[in-house]
């Protein structure tokens, strides 16, 4: 994220994230469901891209999930709190993801519920990259965000940058579409993009890119 959002995440409450799951229909993660058998299930080395409060996580256990998880998270207070529910497969790193050095490469790396959003434009392309080199040949990565409108968190000012103003703070952030992501993939040189549309539990209108390397 920007340095001007972490106050943001720094801010808010686990429970006011968790109740924000719920009302944008991710609480039950239909993100997830949608790709684990043909990306997650099989993976030895899987990657989460800001854990939050542990969503995806608990999701994965839930489902028997055998391989290494490596879940990066920059806000050192998220990882404090699930320190003491860590399973035995799973690794906490507190690390930004522009300089992410991972003890082994991923097969799939998961960027999932607008995480990319946080990121100024250079930033994500910064982050694309960065991903591209801490994949094993064939892996993916995974990034999911809205589908043009926002509801519920946030106001768009133009096409892509979007306002969220909350009790707790202010963030900035910018809604890459489709081309700009796709274009950034090719540039990187990631063989196939693929997107797949779907919509949340709560009827929100979602989209998935799926980047090969």
């Amino acid at each position: 994220m920007t340095d001007s959002n972490i106050a943001f995440y720094e801010n808010i409450k686990l429970e006011k994230f968790k109740e924000l799951a719920v009302v944008t229909g991710f609480d039950q993660c239909p993100d997830l469901k949608l790709i684990y058998q043909q990306y997650i299930a099989h993976a030895d080395v899987l990657v989460e891209l800001g854990m939050g409060y542990g969503r995806c996580i608990d999701f994965l256990m839930k489902q028997d999930f055998q391989g290494t998880i490596y879940a990066v998270e920059r806000v050192k207070t998220y990882l404090d709190n699930y320190q003491k529910n860590k399973y035995k497969n799973i690794q906490l790193l507190h690390a930004d993801i522009r300089y992410l050095h991972l003890p082994e490469k991923a097969n799939v790396v998961l960027w999932m519920w607008s995480g990319i959003l946080e990121q100024n434009k250079a930033t994500q392309r910064q982050c694309i990259e960065k991903v591209y080199t801490e994949l094993q040949e064939g892996g993916h990565l995974i990034i999911e965000v809205p589908q043009d409108k926002i509801k519920f968190v946030g106001k768009k000012l133009d096409a892509h940058y979007i306002r969220v103003e909350t009790e707790w703070g202010i963030l900035e952030a910018y809604l890459p579409d489709q081309e700009e992501i796709k274009e950034i993939s090719q540039d990187v040189g990631y063989s196939d993009f693929q997107l797949v549309e779907y919509k949340s539990d709560t009827n929100l209108n979602r989209v998935m890119y799926i980047l090969k390397k």
